[in-house]
C-alpha cells in the first residue's frame, strides 16, 4: 500500500466518525526499505503504530544464497 492511500484511508474514518487504523503492518526489512521514506513518516506523525512484516527477509542468509549460485566453487 502507498502512503497516500493509507492517508486517503485515515482521512475518510475521520471524517465519517469511523474508528482509526491504531497500527499499520508494513513489509519492512533489512532487504526491503521503502517505507522508511513515506509511510514511517505518515504513521509517526498521525499516532499509528508500526508492526513490520519480515523483519529477517524470511529468515533470507547471503551464505545460503551464495551457496545456491550455480557454478560457485567452495
Amino acid at each position: 500500500m502507498f502512503a497516500w492511500q493509507f492517508a486517503q484511508m485515515l482521512a475518510i474514518s475521520d471524517g465519517n466518525g469511523w474508528a482509526r487504523f491504531i497500527t499499520m503492518q508494513n513489509h519492512y526489512n533489512l532487504l526491503y526499505r521503502e517505507e522508511e521514506r513515506e509511510m514511517n513518516p505518515l504513521c509517526c506523525a498521525e499516532g499509528v503504530g508500526l508492526i513490520p512484516w519480515s523483519p529477517l527477509a524470511r529468515a533470507f542468509s547471503p551464505a545460503v544464497a551464495r551457496r545456491k549460485q550455480p557454478g560457485r566453487k567452495r
